[in-house]
């Protein structure tokens, strides 16, 4: 099938349907799909013309001779505690409370640009989202620090929004990346850090923290299991750790002692440094 026949559909460019595009490399492009959600869209019509088969339409599916976009979605980067302190000392004053209300929400960053003051409580120490991702609604806990920046930013709000203008609008997420967060990375010297890259932060810190997968998916608001097994390799330095305690001093080669201080775990899957 040549491109020009594949159909568009919910946003889905003919391009970028038959992977022509850069969203082939799962780009973050705020217009632009993943292959993820690009597969997504088309197994979801290629279901509507089999129905519309099976109930005697005279059609042909257009999905079927398109093959799916390989997906690779396991990327675990995440940003160290010696690179959060470097972005800290070059980002914008005013805007590194972005930062911290992703690492310490791990919300997507469409949900976390969206808030809206309606959907904090306080009292309850709960933020309420009622459009996620997987089309269903969460809620997250505040931590003390998290608690804190809200109530900064509620004392000087303007409109409906969090994350708002001086005149009470939404913020241009696109803008704010290439104006403030690009430059401050640059500045910093970190590469290959994508805002989303928080999130994965957030999980990882967790899971080195002890919380159990199924915890994790719970906060992050995924629907798979399978998913959150991204994050099971935190596991890897402390289960190498357990097995050492097997040796008898003497039998050590180098070193008598044991358990050394954990700082940090590097995934044997993407070969990132994961902080602890």
């Amino acid at each position: 099938m040549t491109p020009h026949k594949v159909p568009a559909i919910r946003g889905v460019t003919r391009e970028q349907a038959t992977g022509s595009t850069p969203a082939e490399s799962g780009s973050t492009d705020e217009n632009r799909l993943s292959p993820a959600s690009i597969n997504r869209r088309l197994a979801f019509l290629r279901r509507v013309f089999n129905v519309a088969i099976k109930d005697g339409h005279d059609l042909t599916t257009p999905v079927v001779p398109v093959g799916l976009i390989p997906e690779n979605n396991q990327r675990t980067r995440v940003l160290s505690y010696p690179e959060e302190s470097c972005l800290e000392q070059v980002f914008r004053p005013e805007y590194w409370c972005t930062v911290l209300v992703a690492l310490h929400s791990s919300v997507r960053q469409g949900e976390q640009f969206g808030m809206e003051w309606d959907h904090v409580d306080f009292e309850a120490g709960t933020i309420y989202f009622p459009h996620t991702k997987p089309h269903r609604r969460k809620w997250v806990y505040m931590n003390d620090t998290l608690r804190a920046i809200l109530l900064d930013l509620h004392q000087k709000r303007t409109g409906p929004y969090v994350f708002e203008t001086p005149t009470g609008k939404k913020w241009n997420i696109r803008n704010f990346l290439k104006r403030v967060w690009e430059p401050a990375l640059k500045a910093a010297g970190i590469e290959d850090l994508c805002w989303h890259d928080l999130r994965h932060t957030a999980a990882t810190r967790m899971k080195a923290a002890g919380v159990d997968l199924y915890t994790i998916k719970e906060v992050l608001g995924q629907t798979d299991i399978r998913t959150t097994q991204r994050y099971a390799h935190v596991e890897n330095h402390a289960l190498r750790q357990a097995m050492s305690t097997l040796v008898r001093p003497s039998d050590a080669p180098h070193s008598t002692e044991l358990v050394g201080p954990v700082v940090g775990v590097k995934a044997a899957e993407t070969g990132k440094f994961v902080p602890r």
